[in-house]
């Protein structure tokens, strides 16, 4: 940490605990340390002294330490909270950082993991009070408005979204290939203060396991054969910036454990390498694939699980949120109308209708490049049937087949109608000889004068 003093608030109506914290960080010596037994003296505290850090016990006397937590929040926003919980209580945790906790601890505490999380709360403090000036108020919209639609769940997301990102948890999104997992990373990382500071993305995925540790925690000059210099890993890379891990369920369980004590605030070392490496990154994880299944299986870790999973968006299918797809499709043509030059203004009725139809197994992704084909394709103004690629041509019969039958229904219907009109007048309207005369029984003319009632004359 820097040479300056940092004043510390302790909050545990314990004395004991007050006492033991007391000789745990009496090493400190850059930090200046403020304790209260219950939350009201802690409040006075706040408005008197610029306190860098709050750290509180959950169970006080009176005022709870989410009261307390959610009063720093609102008063001192800059000011990170870290919450003391008890042993393997992680829902209370979850619920903390959720509220807006820059971290928790475990009773009995242990002086080296508290150190470390106070060391990294005020390198957190010192990147906002350093960060570049607040952004515009309609910073939020002009970031959010790269998520296109106005879906229900969308919206819920990009509502969720301005809730995650001022907060330095780590956070998993969830979803199919193609949905904008990455999209809804960057939106996050452009809404937080780590905004001004690198964004990097890792396809765990793309990168062989036997290359994974040395990509992420980088290496020494003869580390290995092939290593003739050294080179910092993403994690050195994304310093006080944010890590964007895409399929990070690809990561094999020994790579798993350095990458939670990394999200913890434990130092890392390259391979090969004999120095501690320290690195404030803001950690984002994205996965299509169910990790609490590959929980149960021993395939993924439990513990980085709950570390990932504090805040989870779940990024719905395309086929889930159909009317975004002409907005989408809009969207899409206008960007590769710019980049082909072209001046397509829409799709035609034909093709929007087949686009409701379609599964979209690949998602947005696959509606992006079948947008492009289309522009490339198109010579009219608008985009049609005959522009689409050659794989859609089983929805295309199918579209037509439907709407075939739709006609032949429409025709069927009209002639049947002037055929009872016809009888009707003949008769008299006497249903009984109308019926006779049609061939059919009086219940079956029944039904149907009730079917065209619209459509026939008085009876």
């Amino acid at each position: 940490m820097a040479n300056s003093k940092f004043n510390v608030l302790i909050v545990d109506d314990e004395k004991t605990v007050i006492d033991n914290l007391k000789i745990l960080l009496s090493d400190l010596t850059n930090c200046k340390l403020y304790f209260a037994l219950n939350a009201e003296d802690s409040k006075k505290i706040l408005n008197s002294v610029d306190i860098d850090l709050l750290i509180s016990d959950i169970n006080l006397p009176e005022t709870s330490g989410f009261e307390l937590l959610n009063f720093v929040k609102e008063k001192f926003p800059k000011i990170p909270v870290v919450i003391i919980t008890a042993y393997s209580s992680w829902q209370t945790a979850r619920d903390a950082l959720k509220n807006g906790a820059f971290d928790y601890i475990a009773k009995p505490i242990k002086s080296t993991d508290l150190k470390l999380i106070i060391e990294k709360a005020i390198n957190h403090r010192i990147s906002l009070l350093e960060s570049k000036k607040l952004k515009e108020k309609n910073a939020d919209t002009n970031f959010l408005d790269s998520i296109i639609g106005s879906a229900p769940k969308i919206i819920e997301i990009k509502e969720l979204i301005k809730k995650i990102a001022p907060t330095d948890s780590t956070a998993l999104i969830t979803g199919e290939s193609g949905t904008g997992k990455e999209l809804v990373a960057h939106a996050i990382h452009n809404l937080s203060n780590r905004s001004a500071e690198k964004f990097i993305t890792v396809n765990c995925g793309a990168i062989p396991h036997t290359l994974l540790e040395s990509e992420l925690f980088g290496f020494m000059k003869g580390a290995f054969t092939g290593a003739v210099s050294s080179k910092p890993g993403y994690f050195e890379l994304a310093n006080n910036g944010t890590l964007f891990l895409d399929e990070i369920a690809e990561l094999p369980l020994d790579l798993q454990v350095k990458i939670l004590r990394v999200v913890e605030g434990y130092p890392f070392m390259r391979l090969g390498g004999e120095q501690e490496i320290s690195a404030n990154v803001r950690l984002i994880a994205a996965t299509n694939k169910n990790l609490e299944e590959l929980v149960s299986q021993n395939l993924f870790r439990l513990d980085l699980f709950y570390r990932l999973a504090i805040f989870q968006i779940k990024m719905p299918t395309l086929a889930e949120r159909r009317e975004d797809i002409e907005e989408l499709s809009i969207f899409f043509i206008n960007e590769f109308n710019k980049k082909h030059n072209k001046k397509i203004k829409g799709l035609s009725n034909e093709v929007l209708q087949l686009f409701q139809r379609h599964e979209w197994r690949g998602n947005i992704r696959e509606l992006r490049n079948v947008i492009e084909h289309s522009v490339l394709i198109e010579n009219s103004e608008i985009i049609t049937l005959k522009s689409l690629p050659n794989y859609l041509n089983a929805v295309k019969l199918k579209l037509s087949n439907v709407n075939q039958t739709a006609k032949t229904n429409d025709q069927f219907e009209n002639a049947e109608i002037q055929l009872i009109q016809d009888a009707l007048q003949k008769t008299n309207y006497n249903k009984n000889q109308a019926a006779k005369l049609l061939g059919i029984s009086r219940q079956a003319l029944q039904y149907k004068i009730n079917k065209y009632k619209n459509y026939l004359g008085n009876e």
